[in-house]
């Protein structure tokens, strides 16, 4: 949960009440949770809270509309490669806005890894205003597979994305089909192939 730097990490359950790491991990697959960190000092503390039931994410408004094009941009990946405009035409590609320190972000790393694996048609890409460093870093203790741009912050602006984690699905031509955020992040595989080939279907009726 991009907590390492946190020398006190208290875990409870939906009444507030103290429970341990694996109590905590047994009750995640049916419930949300939030997060509440604070600093004093040098000690940085973190409470890590059960939520009853799935909590649902307000409805977004976004700055780029379906049907407009993704905005032009040219960012270094953590793999040291540059990806510009053109790295999206060819496919459809689903990209997944994130950032190091999101717990859903976090928890939904499995299910992006199984839909890349089980859906090769498609390009992914992930993209956070994260620093390369901090970025690289969170692919490997996740073991992110998708291919990363970080320090996006003028992307995301442009796009529009506030909360997080988010998603957006372009056409072979680098044009917006639809984004939304707020998926279940519960680790059901899928929820992400569900929306992506609704999304295609929807366009081509």
């Amino acid at each position: 949960m991009a907590l390492t730097d946190y020398q006190k990490i208290e875990y409870q359950d939906t009444n507030g009440s103290s429970i341990t790491f694996v109590q905590f991990q047994k009750k995640l697959s049916e419930s949300g949770f939030s997060m509440e960190k604070s600093k004093v000092g040098e000690q940085a503390t973190a409470i890590v809270k059960l939520q009853s039931g799935k909590t649902k994410a307000p409805k977004v408004k976004y700055k780029l509309a379906a049907g407009s094009p993704f905005p032009a941009f040219k960012l270094h990946a953590t793999d040291g490669n540059v990806v510009d405009n053109e790295a999206l035409r060819g496919k459809y590609t689903v990209v997944s806005f994130y950032f190091s320190e999101c717990a859903p972000c976090i928890k939904e790393v499995p299910m992006l890894n199984a839909f890349a694996e089980r859906n090769k048609e498609f390009s992914t890409l992930a993209v956070t205003f994260d620093s390369p460093d901090e970025a690289k870093k969170f692919a490997q203790r996740t073991r992110l597979s998708w291919r990363t741009v970080a320090g996006a912050e003028e992307l995301i602006g442009q796009i529009g994305v506030k909360s997080y984690p988010t998603f957006a699905l372009l056409d072979p031509n680098g044009v917006l089909v639809t984004i939304e955020n707020g998926f279940d992040a519960a680790g059901k595989g899928t929820t992400l192939d569900k929306w992506v080939k609704s999304a295609i279907a929807s366009r081509t009726q």
